[in-house]
């Protein structure tokens, strides 16, 4: 989760506290999603390209519908944090990156979910991403 909220806070441009609270809620949002498949068909049903693509979408045009003045920021955040979740698990034994077009399961490596190194470096990456945004500012 520290990874997906690193990522995006790192490629927002945000201009103020209530800004960064949306890029920070939304990506926290856009990480855990993922996640709900778990009792269903996991890493599957919610672990594919076109879920994120699609969800984004509908957020973003939620957004513009209420007049959101940052819409785009919201609507990026959570799709770069979404993203990144799935990213994680290709390299924790996969994903069905097209279901459900296609069956077949991708993965860069076939590390356990629970492997203590591939999620330490993850959480590393993502504070590293977040303390290098706060020295940019």
């Amino acid at each position: 989760m520290l990874f997906g909220v690193g990522l995006a806070l790192f490629f927002s441009e945000t201009k103020d506290l209530l800004e960064f609270s949306a890029v920070l809620f939304s990506s926290l949002f856009g990480s855990t999603v993922p996640d709900w498949d778990l009792k269903l068909t996991h890493r599957s049903l919610l672990h594919n390209t076109f879920v994120p693509l699609l969800t984004s979408s509908i957020l973003y045009i939620a957004m513009l519908i209420t007049n959101t003045s940052f819409s785009f920021t919201i609507a990026s955040s959570y799709l770069i944090s979404y993203f990144s979740h799935i990213l994680l698990d290709l390299l924790t034994g996969g994903v069905v990156l097209f279901y459900p077009i296609c069956d077949k399961t991708f993965y860069i490596m076939k590390r356990r979910y629970d492997d203590q190194a591939t999620n330490t470096l993850a959480e590393a990456a993502g504070l590293a991403l977040v303390l290098a945004k706060t020295r940019l500012h």
